[in-house]
């Protein structure tokens, strides 16, 4: 979870078969994505996380830029971002995909590249909001001013804590009381 596809594939690969073979991998990941703009274009089960929506207004309505980075690669992005309606909105300023850099998680590429899109100097004035341990490696390496795990993903409070993120919450209402 939050590392790019092509990568997680690859690694699976190679674990059950000894070898990641570059077509394969490629054949593989071109299905998954298929199938992944279908369930994140069509699925009754897609819907923001709880408190999203409304976070990202307060944060907003105090000048703060709200940014999203994936694992996914963009056709992906595009269609959940679509689905929520988030850029029509106006709800996310920018977001970015780990096909779009050269390396994704946990290397702090993507990161970079939305400071630089909005003029962020100081890498102490960004928060990550992750909710694996590769999304706190990577605010790591950007060197975040603050680092936050949120316990809903697919790594428990127990992971998350041996990655030593700056904080641990459980919904995403609490980022209102870190800033």
């Amino acid at each position: 979870m939050g590392v790019r596809k092509t990568q997680a594939i690859a690694e699976v690969l190679y674990q059950k078969c000894g070898e990641a073979d570059a077509l394969l991998v490629e054949r593989i990941h071109s299905s998954f994505v298929e199938s992944m703009v279908r369930f994140y274009t069509d699925s009754e089960k897609v819907a923001p996380m709880p408190g999203a929506e409304e976070l990202f207004r307060s944060l907003q309505g105090r000048g703060i830029r709200v940014a999203v980075n994936s694992g996914f690669p963009r056709v992906i992005v595009d269609a959940i971002l679509l689905r929520f309606g988030w850029i029509w909105e106006g709800l996310v300023d920018d977001s970015i995909a780990s096909d779009e850099v050269p390396a994704g998680r946990p290397f702090p590429h993507m990161i970079r590249t939305l400071m630089d899109r909005a003029g962020v100097v100081l890498p102490a004035q960004v928060m990550k909001v992750g909710d694996t341990t590769v999304d706190i490696e990577e605010g790591r390496q950007a060197e975040c001013g603050l680092v936050v795990a949120v316990t809903t993903g697919a790594n428990t409070r127990e992971e998350l804590t041996d990655f030593t993120p700056d904080r641990i919450i459980d919904h995403l209402e609490s980022i209102l009381g870190l800033l």
